[in-house]
C-alpha cells in the first residue's frame, strides 16, 4: 500500500512524523517478508540439489547471471544490517555466498566485455534507475545513483588506461574499493577519505596487489 506523506501531519517519536514511522515499518516489513521468502526458496532448493529459485515472484531473478544473484543479495544484506535484521542478514549472506560458488571462474572478463557491460550499464541501465528514482522522489535511490555514476566513470577511466599501458599501470600498487559507493582507488595505500562518498578508510577494502 503507498504511503502518503501529506496525509500525516502528525510528530511522533524523536521528532518523526507518523508517516516517517509507518514507513520505516513498511521497509522493515517487506526485508522481512522478502529475505524469508527468498532464503526459504534457495535453501530449499539446494538441500535438494538445484540451484533454480522457484516461485512466480522470484521469476525475475532467473535471468541473471549467479554473480547477479550474489552481488543483490550482498547489498540486501548490507540493508538489513542497517535495519539490524540480522537474521534476515545472515540469510541473505548465506545466498550471496551460495551463487558465488556458481559462478564459471574467468567468464566474461575479458577487458572488452568489462568496459561494454559498463559502458551499457552507463548507457542504458543507469537512466532507467535515475528515472525510477526522480518518479517516486527517493533521495535515498538519488544519492546512491549519484555515486554509482562517478564510480562507475572513474572505473572506465581506470579500464581505457589499462587497455593503453597494460600491466605497468599496476607495478607496486595495490587495489583497493569502496564497499559503499564501489569506488576503485590503485595506489599504495588506501585514500583517507573515499573521494566518491566520503566513508573514511575502514570502509575501504584491500582487495590485491597489482
Amino acid at each position: 500500500m503507498p504511503l502518503d506523506d501529506s496525509s500525516v501531519d502528525a510528530k511522533g517519536v524523536e521528532g518523526s512524523t507518523q508517516s516517517d514511522i509507518n514507513r520505516r515499518t513498511f521497509v522493515k516489513g517487506a526485508l522481512v517478508v522478502g529475505a524469508s521468502a527468498l532464503a526459504a526458496s534457495t535453501l530449499s532448493a539446494c538441500a535438494n540439489g538445484s540451484t533454480a529459485v522457484s516461485g512466480a515472484a522470484l521469476q525475475g531473478l532467473q535471468a541473471l547471471s549467479p554473480g547477479g544473484v550474489s552481488a543483490i543479495c550482498t547489498n540486501l544484506a548490507k540493508a538489513c544490517e542497517k535495519q539490524r535484521l540480522l537474521d534476515e542478514k545472515t540469510a541473505f549472506e548465506t545466498i550471496a555466498e551460495f551463487y558465488d560458488t556458481k559462478m564459471v571462474s574467468g567468464a566474461n572478463k575479458s577487458l572488452d566485455n568489462m568496459r561494454s557491460m559498463l559502458n551499457e550499464d552507463l548507457s542504458a541501465w543507469l537512466p532507467e534507475a535515475q528515472a525510477a528514482a526522480e518518479l517516486y522522489a527517493d533521495r535515498g535511490a538519488k544519492r546512491s545513483l549519484v555515486w554509482n555514476e562517478k564510480a562507475s566513470n572513474e572505473m572506465r577511466t581506470l579500464l581505457n588506461h589499462y587497455a593503453s599501458v597494460g600491466d605497468s599501470m599496476l607495478e607496486d600498487k595495490n587495489i583497493y574499493v569502496c564497499g559503499v559507493c564501489g569506488y576503485i582507488h590503485i595506489d599504495q595505500d588506501a585514500p583517507d577519505v573515499c573521494p566518491i562518498c566520503k566513508v573514511p578508510k575502514f570502509k575501504i577494502s584491500f582487495v590485491g596487489r597489482g
